[in-house]
Parts: structure tokens; sequence; C-alpha cells
């Protein structure tokens, strides 16, 4: 009798040549031989760890390889708010330029005597400062006030600026009479001729420190501004012995 020897990852196939040999003429063993074998075939099959080589092929429109589009939502989603958020993020603390605007310079006080030569000059400054950050800034330096290439006064700057200031006025005073006495003489020479004016420059040093951040140095003021011997404020002639002075307050000049 023949048998058809199987591997173990074949389905078994049992022929029984049903139409070649009559079932009367097999033997009583080989009928129980080969029913053994189909028993024991089957046992393997259900032995949870056996493994095919048959693949399945799944359709396209099955639901198991379509995405949750609830899933798919909550992911975009997320994306688009982290997204935003770095975007806000970026737009409050990415620096951007601090400046100042026309510095305004009005004369307090304005004195002159010929015979001592001396001068008395006091100044108001009005510096509009541009703050367009999300956060303060630290501005610091000096603003100097020359006559010719001598300096007539200083005063320094020490100010936060608060965040969105369009923008912040800094009020000052400065004592613009600390010329030397070769320049003094100068400016009361001028005062005592026509047109008994002093023009006088205003010039800066300034950077602005974020306070996250590093400091960067500012646009430098760079003008002029005209100081009026006898409208400025008090003043007195070389021939004039009376002290009665004529006060006409201040004169405001803006820093070309």
């Amino acid at each position: 009798m023949n048998v058809d020897h199987l591997s173990d990852h074949e389905e078994p196939v049992q022929e029984y040549y049903t139409e070649s040999r009559p079932v009367g003429r097999q033997g009583p063993l080989s009928w129980a031989w080969e029913r053994i074998q189909t028993l024991g075939h089957g046992a393997r099959r259900a032995e949870p760890h056996a493994s095919s080589e048959y693949f399945a092929l799944v359709p396209l429109s099955d639901s198991r390889l379509s995405m949750n589009p609830a899933r798919v939502r909550g992911v975009l989603c997320a994306v688009i708010a982290l997204g935003m958020a770095m975007c806000g993020v970026i737009f409050l603390l990415v620096p951007r330029g601090i400046a100042t605007g026309t510095a305004q310079v009005e004369v307090r006080t304005m004195s002159w005597n010929a015979d001592s030569s001396t001068y008395e000059l006091q100044l108001d400054l009005s510096l509009p400062v541009y703050n367009p950050n999300f956060m303060s800034a630290r501005l610091q330096g000096t603003l100097d006030v020359l006559f010719y290439d001598s300096p007539a006064g200083t005063v320094e700057l020490d100010e936060v600026l608060p965040a969105r200031a369009l923008p912040t006025t800094l009020s000052l005073r400065m004592d613009a009479s600390q010329l030397s006495s070769r320049y003094t003489l100068t400016v009361v020479d001028q005062c005592a001729m026509f047109p008994h004016s002093l023009i006088f420059l205003l010039r800066s040093s300034l950077n602005a420190t974020m306070l996250v951040g590093r400091a960067h140095e500012m646009p430098q003021i760079d003008s002029y501004f005209i100081v009026d011997c006898q409208g400025g404020g008090k003043h007195r002639h070389h021939d004039d012995d009376d002290s009665s002075d004529d006060d006409d307050g201040g004169v405001p000049w803006p820093a070309r």
C-alpha cells in the first residue's frame, strides 16, 4: 500500500481511491493506519503554535485598515495648537528695536556777566523713548551738551522703560555751565554781540538692555539747539550795574 508522506506545514490530503480501488479490497490494518494518520494531522492543526505559509488578503474597504476619524482630528488639533503656541511665544519674545524721538530742550535759566566772564545755563530736556517690546528694558548712557567741541554739561541715564511704551518721556535737568574759561569768554562775547544767541550741540551715547537678552546700542542723537542770551532767561549786560534782571521764562527749542 502506498502512503503519501506530507510535511508538517502542508494540509493533509487523504485519497481513498474510491473509483480505482473499492473500499472492500482495503485491509482492516491499512484502513486503521490511514485513520490514525488523519487524526494525528488533525491534532497538529489544533496546536496553538502551529504556523501556516498561507497569506490572507484583506480588501481595502475593510474597516480595520481605515484610521479612526476622531483620533485623526485630535492629532491635527494638537499639532495646530502647538504651532500657534510656538508662534505666540516667538512673537512675544523676539526683541524689537528701541529708539528715541526728537529731544525737546527748554532753557530754564540763562545768565551771563561780562565783568566776571561767567555764565549760567540751566536746561530742561524732554526725551521720548519708544519701547515696542512686550517686556521692560533698561536704558543706560549719557546725554551731552557741547559748545563747539567742548563739553558744557552731561547727564547720566539709568532708566527702566515699561513694556509697550509708545513712548515714555524722560524729563531731565542739566547744568550746561561747565565750559572751560577759554570757551566761557567766547560765550560771553557772543552774548554781547548781535544776534545775542548761542548754538549748542546735543549728543547721546545710549544703549538698551532687555531684561531677557543682551544689550544693544541705540541710534544716537546728534543735533543742535539755539539759546537766546536775552530772551532765554536771566541775562546781565556788562554795562548794567543794576541787578534788576528780567525773567522771561524758558524758551523751548526742539533739537534739530
